[in-house]
């Protein structure tokens, strides 16, 4: 009886830390747990079927609330871990591209569409996708914003969207990242992520001096790689 007594308070107390039970509906089921098992006086031997019942409802609660926090925190560990490999991937590219350039991203490729062939001597594409294919989704998800003037699939399923100019007047390139493809959420900050190239470095949205930032949730784009 005490271990069901104390399963039942730790449960309890986990709730009410949540505001989902008072203090006083706590103790006064608690009262009634340790009340069933005393008749006259004399403490029945065993578990009743209500305190078996009591304990595997309390369980059942308990589990609604946690379980699904508990996935989705895996599913958005597994998101930001799979942001930072793709960042990591096409940041060594971009630097490898700028060092074999003379040290600068400037006239490595003329226009946005010739940015996907020149990053295909880094990285692994498996298809690549110049407009209009970009616009018609074949390398995009299309719950998403429009896509940029050119795309690729990568080997690991990653899908990249790219613009960019030669002269590097507003950054020399763009690269959006949806790490999954086109399973969900496709959304900007929780697995839709980006970066600029800029002729001497790159960065992530949301660091300082980033570019091309309509919507807050880029910023998770340099949060994350922090973390």
């Amino acid at each position: 009886m005490r271990a069901v007594v104390l399963c039942s308070y730790l449960v309890f107390q986990y709730l009410f830390n949540c505001g989902l039970l008072t203090k006083s509906r706590i103790e006064q089921t608690l009262k009634q747990v340790q009340g069933d098992n005393f008749v006259h006086g004399h403490k029945k031997a065993g578990f009743t079927l209500a305190e078996v019942l009591l304990v595997i409802t309390i369980i059942g609660v308990v589990a609604s609330l946690t379980i699904p926090n508990l996935v989705q925190n895996i599913q958005d560990q597994q998101l930001k871990a799979a942001w930072k490999k793709t960042y990591n991937i096409l940041s060594e590219a971009t630097d490898q591209i700028r060092e074999e350039n003379g040290g600068t991203i400037r006239d490595a490729w003329y226009n946005g569409g010739a940015i996907i062939p020149v990053y295909e001597n880094y990285i692994k594409v498996i298809k690549r996708c110049n407009w209009p294919q970009a616009a018609l989704n074949d390398c995009w998800a299309s719950t998403t914003d429009s896509p940029l003037i050119a795309g690729a699939i990568l080997i690991d399923g990653t899908f990249i969207q790219v613009d960019g100019s030669f002269d590097c007047m507003f950054g020399c390139g763009h690269i959006v990242v949806d790490v999954n493809g086109k399973k969900s959420p496709n959304e900007c900050g929780i697995d839709i992520f980006k970066f600029d190239v800029l002729e001497k470095r790159n960065l992530p949205s949301g660091a300082q001096d980033s570019y091309w930032m309509p919507k807050a949730c880029w910023a998770n784009s340099s949060k994350y790689l922090l973390e």
